[in-house]
């Protein structure tokens, strides 16, 4: 079972990580936006009532405590959100949070996230990364970061390679 801390990827592809995720897992068609200043969304699904009817933003604080994430979402995200008025609003954070965190960070931002369950947390994203392993194969650069899946891949090389010339002698086994 593999545990991604999420430290070989950088801010957009853990955006495009959290985006094939939660497609994946509510079937939704969110889309991303290029780098830049982006207003409190870094990804979105609208509809015709609502432009930003589901907006997440994406928080990739390797380094960083909790608390500045903490920080950062009250002075400057929540006054984002305020502006914006989501029908539901999604944190993604690669930091590992606990409940009391999360229920803070709900709280923090009701009633535009509807519940903990749309504060998302790095053991959330390996479970769903577990549960979808499509997705974890299309993003290769989160391997690295796991020797499991290098052990894997070595592996599985050497074996097609044995393969490969079992065969070959078995060709010419007849010949001889």
């Amino acid at each position: 079972m593999n545990n991604y801390n999420f430290s070989t990827i950088n801010d957009k592809d853990f955006e495009i990580l959290v985006l094939d995720l939660l497609n994946e897992e509510f079937g939704l068609n969110l889309q991303d936006f290029k780098v830049g200043k982006d207003k409190g969304i870094d990804l979105r699904f609208s509809t015709s009532e609502n432009n930003n009817s589901i907006v997440v933003q994406a928080k990739h604080y390797l380094k960083s405590s909790v608390k500045t994430l903490l920080r950062k979402l009250e002075k400057e995200e929540l006054p984002k959100v305020l502006y914006l008025k989501p029908d539901r609003y999604i944190i993604a954070t690669s930091q590992e949070l606990s409940a009391k965190e999360k229920d803070y960070i709900k709280n923090l931002f009701t009633p535009y996230i509807k519940t903990s369950n749309d504060v998302f947390s790095s053991q959330d994203f390996n479970r769903l990364l577990r549960k979808h392993k499509n997705i974890e194969k299309k993003h290769f650069k989160l391997w690295f970061s796991s020797s499991h899946i290098i052990s894997n891949i070595l592996n599985n090389a050497i074996e097609g390679r044995t393969k490969s010339y079992l065969e070959r002698i078995k060709l010419k086994i007849p010949l001889l």
